[in-house]
Parts: structure tokens; C-alpha cells; sequence
């Protein structure tokens, strides 16, 4: 990229895999909405059920093993939401080890957004299996409530994920750890066994190629800058479904030709038992001059 202005002007722009945001948020009101109720007003718009574009509102957002011993292992299962806000889930999540499927119906779990701050706290499951399990994938099945039901398969958490770490999710895996304490567990149901179709069932999806983004000109000349987040819909096909701001730079032009380079970017879907299903991305660009 040619320099521009004063200094040298650069552009970083990177994108990485992340669990769906899609929720099921409370709005901050006296009243709340029955659990694993979306609020009106707060639900967000999605294609019809029996399409793979239609988003379960919540998603699994991280699987943490508490303990394991050769006679139990507990994990911990927290939910993110595409919500502002946290808000109170129940339905069943559907976990998988090996040829074993578990699904564990739950209450009371409080699906959060993946941004920091004490309003922004899930509140996790808590599941017992009675001798040693290695979960390998998990999603969110099904929702309760009068606007609930059965989710479309996608949006998985997978155990063989490239782990993206960082000062946030080491403290809510900590905080996840510190609330374990507290809830009751829930016993793991008898599995039904699921024989793996293929050698290789599960794989995350990936970005295939990213898109060169532009700094626009005459937000270079006024000096803006700044990183934008771009969450990314991927149908089954690989094809970009959808895009939203999740994150602004603070400047239109700038998120706007952030949504055109993850429009514009190639991706892989992920493959769950052997099948493409959707997923949702985080696409991240960044203006800034060095």
C-alpha cells in the first residue's frame, strides 16, 4: 500500500473463527421474558426453520472440562447470545463423544455476549457423566419457550477448534471455573450411539482468503482510523449468508468497506459428522497509521 499523509499507512486485516452469536437476551425492563424466550423486540431477523440460514438464537460458547477421573468427568457448558445483553436460556445442548450422543436437557443457563463487563456474565451448566468422557463437539439443539424449538444443526463448538486466546476468554474460563462451583449438575443422559459416517467427521471451518480491504481516501486524509468486527453468517456452501457490524470503528466509511472486504473473502464451512453446516465468523479489520 502506498503512504499516505504524514506517516506511513498501513492496513491489518485478519479474520478468526468464532462461536455463534446468535442469543436468547432478557431485555432490561422489570419484566422478563419466560426462559429460552427471545424478547420481541430484540429478536433478531432469520430465514425460516428447515433452511440451514435459520439461527438457533444461542450458541454454544465454550466447553470447559471441570474434572475427570475414571469413575465421573464434569464439564461446564456456557452460551453466547447476539444480544447487547444477558439473558436467561433453557433448551438442550447435544454433545458428542466419539459414537456416543448425549443430548442434556437444561434450565437456567444465562447466555452472554462475547464483550466484557458484570453485565455481561453467563452463567454455565454444569454436566456429570459417570466415567471418562472426551466431548468432541457440542451445539445447542433446541430452545424452550413458546417461540422455542428444535435448532437446524450448525454453529458448533468443535474440541479440535484452534484455540484463539486471549486476556478475555482466560478470565471467563476462570470465572466459568469459580461459578462451577455453585450449580447443580446435571446427570448426563444414557447416550445413543451415532456411528461416525466417515474417518474424519468433524472439522472446523476456516477462511479460505481474505479480501485486501482499501482505506478509503478521504478517511485516510481526515485521520480516521481504528479496528472494526464484522460478524460473518457462512451458509453450508461456504457462501457469505449474511454480515453485521458487531463491533464499529466509530466511522461509516470505515465499516462499510470492513462489511464490503468480508463480503468479498472466501470461506470454508465446517463439517459436522461428516456434513457442511453453517457457522458464524468474526472478521476483523484495522485501520490504523504506523
Amino acid at each position: 500500500m502506498k503512504a499516505g499523509g504524514a506517516g506511513l499507512c498501513s492496513l491489518v486485516f485478519f479474520a478468526l473463527l468464532a462461536l455463534c452469536l446468535s442469543g436468547s437476551p432478557v431485555a432490561q425492563t422489570s419484566q422478563q421474558p419466560a426462559p429460552g424466550v427471545l424478547p420481541e423486540q430484540n429478536r433478531p431477523a432469520s430465514p425460516e426453520r428447515g433452511s440451514d440460514q435459520w439461527l438457533c438464537p444461542a450458541a454454544v460458547w465454550q466447553v470447559v472440562q471441570l474434572h475427570s477421573s475414571t469413575e465421573a468427568t464434569t464439564y461446564a457448558v456456557t452460551f453466547d447470545t447476539v444480544a447487547r445483553n444477558a439473558g436467561m436460556l433453557s433448551g438442550t445442548v447435544t454433545v458428542y463423544s466419539g459414537d456416543d450422543r448425549y443430548d442434556i436437557p437444561f434450565h437456567d443457563a444465562v447466555a452472554a455476549p462475547d464483550v466484557d463487563g458484570p453485565e455481561h456474565q453467563p452463567h454455565p451448566i454444569v454436566v456429570r457423566f459417570p466415567d471418562r468422557v472426551t466431548i468432541d463437539a457440542a451445539y445447542l439443539s433446541a430452545i424452550d419457550g413458546p417461540h422455542g424449538g428444535p435448532c437446524n444443526v450448525g454453529n458448533v463448538w468443535f474440541h479440535n477448534a484452534p484455540s484463539v486466546r486471549s486476556t478475555f476468554t482466560d478470565l471467563r474460563d476462570q470465572r466459568t471455573f469459580e461459578q462451577s462451583k455453585a450449580v447443580v449438575q446435571i446427570a448426563a443422559p444414557v447416550p445413543t450411539k451415532e456411528p461416525r459416517p466417515c474417518g474424519t467427521p468433524d472439522s472446523p471451518g476456516r477462511l479460505v482468503h481474505a479480501s485486501q480491504a482499501s482505506w478509503p481516501q478521504f478517511a485516510k486524509l481526515r485521520g480516521e482510523d481504528g479496528q472494526v468486527t464484522i460478524e460473518v453468517f457462512v451458509r453450508s456452501d461456504g457462501g457469505v449468508g449474511s454480515t453485521r457490524v458487531w463491533s464499529s470503528s466509530g466511522y461509516k466509511d470505515l465499516d462499510d468497506e470492513a462489511i464490503r472486504s468480508a463480503v468479498t473473502s472466501k470461506f470454508e464451512a465446517p463439517t459436522f459428522r461428516c456434513r457442511r453446516v453453517f457457522g458464524t465468523y468474526k472478521f476483523y479489520v484495522q485501520f490504523f497509521v504506523a
